[in-house]
């Protein structure tokens, strides 16, 4: 009879523990979408992000890329609807995507651009930091918290990293070049998770300066 409240105890325990787990999880994730990139000085990039989990939603963001540092807009993007129209009647500048080559993202014959290495103390760093988002990593560690891709065979500026993501020991899902302007969009994934078992992808955006096409 013990041993049968003994099992009975320790599964009300276990159904208490993942229920629990259960309410504090918001499980929200957040995914891309690189609608483009217009032309000429001064050009705007537009992308969606999606929300989901308790976080669910989307909104739509403009960036311009100039010699002037302009805030991100956010906006009301309608399901990307908005946007989809607003390209239809502006000079929009081709987009390349960078699809891995014997696990390197080549650019051309002679640039290329590369995840950073991996940082083997971040895992320990960010279980014993984090909290509830992206923003208590920052804060509890606000020098030398992102690592960005290096970039081979040329400079390069990061303009624009996404405030939501975490970029330590990434990998990239998506690479966009834009080569009239040289600019590449990177969308990151990022296996670690918050406390909420939300996600914290990225987005990057990197000007390359000196390039040449050999």
């Amino acid at each position: 009879m013990m041993k049968v409240y003994g099992k009975l105890l320790l599964g009300m325990f276990c159904t208490l523990v993942l229920a629990s787990t259960a309410l504090s999880s918001s499980l929200c994730d957040q995914t891309f979408t690189v609608y483009g990139k217009t032309k000429g000085e001064n050009s705007l990039l537009f992308w969606e992000v999606i929300r989901g989990g308790a976080c669910e939603g989307g909104y739509g963001c403009s960036l311009v890329l100039g010699d002037s540092v302009v805030p991100v807009m956010t906006f009301n993007s309608g399901g990307g609807t908005w946007i989809t129209r607003l390209f239809t009647d502006l000079p929009v500048e081709k987009a390349v995507k960078i699809e891995p080559s014997e696990g390197a993202y080549k650019i051309n014959d002679s640039i290329s651009i590369d995840p950073p290495p991996e940082d083997t103390t971040f895992v320990r760093k960010f279980s014993s930091l984090m909290r509830a988002d992206p923003k208590g990593w920052y804060r509890a560690c606000p020098v030398n918290c992102s690592d960005y891709p290096i970039v081979h065979g040329c400079q390069s500026q990061v303009v624009y990293a996404y405030k939501g993501g975490v970029y330590k020991n990434y990998q990239f899902k998506d690479v966009i070049y834009y080569p009239e302007s040289n600019y590449i969009v990177i969308v990151t994934d990022q296996p670690a998770k918050t406390t909420g078992l939300d996600t914290m992808h990225g987005l990057l955006v990197i000007r390359l300066t000196h390039t040449s096409d050999k």
